[in-house]
């Protein structure tokens, strides 16, 4: 079973701008090698959960950069069938557009920001409302839940309109977990948080499936 991890620090005195310096630091501080092997402890602890193995949509991050890695993960959800959205950044309006892949990487092109994302001609926007599961980054997450991302608001504004029905679950390394983070009265809470040392558990929603998968 995993276990709760424990928070890596204590902001309270830190300002956002400051938590995102020392939290990137930190993960590009991490050498290729750890990377790799505690991005796959984390991806087996999300794939061990019960809301990972039921959700028959999830909405996940292509890893960019120093983040927890999610090719794995993303290449065990279609093997297994399910089906596998990855965001698409849409300028005007501003906001996120879940699109559904069947081929990793083939499927994608690089987009804003140099970020993996759906290639035009095969995008495929998956409605918001039936997603069951959305993994999202982020540079520091706390113990409510709270996430501190990149400064865009893209998930924030996702997680709280038609997609509030999927369960939020934030994919990190346990020092990104802090005892608590300054957060706006627009940040979206998220259900849980994995890291390669376990699972924290923030909402009930954390331990159910969806509606739709209890139906079937």
């Amino acid at each position: 079973m995993a276990r709760e991890e424990q928070a890596a620090a204590n902001p309270a005195a830190e300002s956002k701008s400051e938590l995102r310096l020392r939290l990137a630091a930190f993960r590009d501080g991490l050498s290729e090698e750890e990377r790799l092997s505690r991005s796959k402890q984390a991806v087996a602890h999300m794939m061990d959960l019960t809301v990972y193995r039921q959700a028959r949509s999830l909405l996940v991050y292509v890893s960019f950069r120093s983040e927890v890695q999610t090719r794995g993960l993303i290449q065990a959800a279609l093997a297994d069938g399910k089906v596998v959205l990855t965001p698409k950044v849409q300028r005007r309006p501003k906001g996120l557009l879940a699109c559904r892949i069947r081929r990793f990487p083939e499927d994608l092109q690089p987009g804003a920001y140099g970020i993996l994302e759906p290639a035009e001609d095969t995008s495929e926007v998956w409605p918001p409302q039936e997603i069951d599961l959305v993994i999202v980054p982020g540079l520091a997450f706390d113990r409510r839940g709270s996430r501190l991302g990149y400064g865009g608001g893209y998930y924030d504004r996702f997680l709280a309109g038609p997609a509030s029905g999927a369960v939020a679950a934030g994919l990190a390394f346990a020092e990104q977990v802090v005892d608590t983070l300054p957060v706006d009265p627009l940040d979206r809470s998220l259900d849980l948080v994995v890291t390669d040392q376990g699972v924290l558990r923030v909402s009930d929603r954390s331990r159910r499936t969806s509606d739709r998968s209890r139906q079937e």
